[in-house]
């Protein structure tokens, strides 16, 4: 897979959460990416003191008559044999963005692909550090904050 990663700015939030958010977004993303090589791109904007990340891929998409059920637990489109899971992952995702006072949506075209995206409050804007993909840490005494950056240089894919 090509996972290209944006410069991602400083959230509030617990970051173990939006780490297994983020993993659960790539990893279906990797999982229903069809008979392509999947390319998956994370990207954000803030407006409003939220921040709106998306996940986009280059999958197999989900119909729309799916995509008002697709974040209830156990809930598969999938046969198993087809593709691995217990159906609790996107579930997961709507329960961190909910224990976050975000929302989560999708938009999806069939046999093109898929972009997820979710709100989280953002850190105000002059508290972000000037370069979004080295976000320096919070102290200990402040709310915890997610710093929502990659380990690769921003902008370019991370083969997976």
């Amino acid at each position: 897979a090509v996972v290209e990663v944006g410069p991602l700015p400083e959230v509030m939030g617990d970051p173990i959460s939006l780490e297994q958010l983020l993993q659960n977004l790539i990893g279906n993303a990797v999982k229903f990416r069809g008979q392509r090589r999947p390319i998956i791109k994370v990207s954000a904007s803030v407006a409003g003191g939220q921040c709106i990340v998306s996940v986009s891929d280059t999958g197999v998409g989900v119909a729309p008559e799916h995509q008002d059920k697709i974040f209830a637990p156990f809930r598969r489109l999938h046969d198993k044999s087809q593709y691995e899971g217990s159906g609790i992952g996107l579930a997961t995702c709507k329960r961190i963005v909910d224990q976050h006072q975000g929302r989560i949506w999708l938009e999806s075209q069939m046999g093109q692909g898929t972009t997820f995206f979710f709100t989280l409050t953002a850190v105000a804007a002059d508290e972000q550090p000037a370069d979004l993909t080295h976000p320096s840490p919070a102290s200990a005494n402040e709310i915890p904050r997610a710093h929502c950056h990659s380990h690769h240089t921003a902008g370019q894919p991370a083969e997976t």
